[in-house]
């Protein structure tokens, strides 16, 4: 079951990008960026995109208060704003919310007032669809990464099961390997096994049947000793 989920949830990720990319809204950059993305960083992509997007709407904000400042027309700070957030659009792949800003700082250039109104519009309305749509995407990631996780969980229980099952099964004096025995212990809470005949359980350890209770008792000859009986006091 999880492992459909896993691949349903890359299925969509997959389809979401060639969306994103069909219409225009991300270039290969953003590809370039995934790349970059290993083991030891796996929240490279979305740590670098949650900081464009702090900045960004930083910049929006000031574009938006120089145009609504009717008494002044400061193209220079336009200037400098749109080419911040044109560069760093550029960095991450926003391909369509550069192409607004280079639109937007023509109308800048020309004087325009009315026009670069329009293109603060539509840079606003592009910015937050791509932010939407990137938000999914990393809403997504991380549902696969958990579910990486839990698999990754429960195959490690079966295994300290298994191992468990497999000790007692070929030491017929049912001792088990210290090292087998120590992890086992560290894991014991998580898992639902019952303690075995002969072994107590004490302040969260597993404690063996006392050694003089297979005194006298070959190994060959474990076997013949019933499950039942008695256990010397210690």
């Amino acid at each position: 079951m999880l492992g459909f989920g896993a691949v349903r949830l890359r299925t969509d990720m997959n389809r979401l990008l060639s969306v994103l990319f069909h219409q225009g809204v991300l270039d290969e950059q953003f590809l370039q960026l995934q790349h970059l993305q290993d083991q030891s960083s796996p929240n490279f992509v979305s740590d670098v995109v949650t900081i464009y997007f702090h900045e960004s709407e930083k910049q929006l904000r000031n574009l938006r208060n120089l145009l609504l400042d009717k008494e002044t027309w400061d193209h220079v700070k336009l200037g400098i704003h749109l080419n911040q957030l044109m560069g760093s659009s550029s960095s991450i792949g926003a391909k369509r919310v550069r192409n607004i800003c280079a639109v937007f700082r023509a109308a800048v250039e020309q004087n325009n007032r009315p026009a670069c109104m329009r293109a603060l519009e539509v840079l606003e309305h592009e910015y937050c669809y791509l932010k939407n749509k990137l938000h999914e995407l990393f809403q997504m990631e991380q549902q696969r990464v958990l579910g990486d996780a839990v698999r990754g969980e429960c195959k490690t229980g079966y295994f300290l099961v298994l191992s468990f099952s497999i000790a007692l099964f070929w030491d017929s004096r049912r001792k088990i390997p210290f090292f087998l025995f120590n992890v086992f212990v560290k894991n014991w809470s998580c898992l639902d096994v019952r303690v075995p005949k002969g072994w107590s359980h004490h302040h969260n350890t597993l404690l063996p049947p006392p050694r003089h209770h297979w005194d006298g008792v070959h190994a060959n000859d474990a076997h013949q000793v019933p499950d039942d009986a008695p256990i010397p006091d210690s």
